[in-house]
């Protein structure tokens, strides 16, 4: 039973934390279930990976994982599907 708490708790912190928001054109800033912020360009990402209940997104040398029940704008959806077919 506790496992399932610790579990409901981490997908309440996920869904009231993680967030990605577009800056401007070129930047978004992606926010984790912790609350920590990082930046990233748009050019940079080099592909991007869909799984049954998340995106993950290769940039930089690093990787954003969004799940599924992340707050992601519309504005933020359509660039990244832009910048995948340019």
């Amino acid at each position: 039973a506790v496992a399932f708490e610790l579990l409901g708790f981490a997908a309440l912190l996920c869904h009231r934390n993680q967030k990605v928001r577009m800056i401007n054109e070129t930047y978004f800033e992606y926010t984790t279930f912790l609350g920590h912020k990082r930046e990233y360009c748009f050019l940079d990402i080099k592909r991007i990976r869909r799984n049954l209940d998340s995106t993950t997104i290769f940039v930089g040398n690093g990787k954003v994982h969004i799940e599924q029940i992340a707050i992601v704008s519309s504005r933020f959806i359509e660039k990244l599907q832009n910048n995948i077919l340019s």
